[in-house]
């Protein structure tokens, strides 16, 4: 297992400067983005078998989400604060996260208001928006350090 982290970091490594000498971006900012992305499969990942699974065991299907969506939510936190942004953090770090994720779905709610028949039009304007909300949210937010 130890290789096979280590083979993944060096091929992060390598996209993150392939990508940083593409984009003119500073490549710790793009690496870091990369990171996002890989944990936001992995969460996405984590959210659907929590919800397959609460739904397995009986739960209707707002609470087979629900369950899928705090499942998503701690993966997210835990994997972000300790991977991508390499944060400490205690409770106060994690409710600011909790408070940019309810915000987060409340906004992809609003989203799938907009009149239009076709769904997986939302999924997309909601999974852009997120994505960006999200991002800039913990960079900003919840997984800033304060300069001393």
């Amino acid at each position: 297992m130890k290789k096979i982290v280590q083979l993944f970091n060096t091929a992060l490594a390598w996209l993150g400067r392939l990508a940083a000498r593409v984009t003119g971006l500073k490549e710790a900012d793009v690496t870091q983005f990369i990171k996002y992305g890989c944990v936001g499969v992995l969460n996405t990942a984590v959210m659907w078998v929590g919800t397959f699974v609460a739904h397995f065991f009986g739960a209707g299907d707002t609470l087979a989400m629900a369950v899928g969506f705090i499942a998503g939510v701690f993966t997210s936190y835990f994997l972000n604060k300790n991977w991508t942004f390499g944060a400490t953090g205690g409770w106060v770090r994690f409710l600011k996260f909790v408070v940019l994720n309810v915000i987060g779905l409340g906004l992809t709610t609003l989203i799938s208001f907009i009149p239009n028949n076709f769904i997986a039009v939302k999924l997309v304007i909601s999974t852009v928006v997120i994505i960006v909300w999200n991002y800039g949210g913990m960079r900003l937010f919840v997984f800033r350090e304060k300069k001393t």
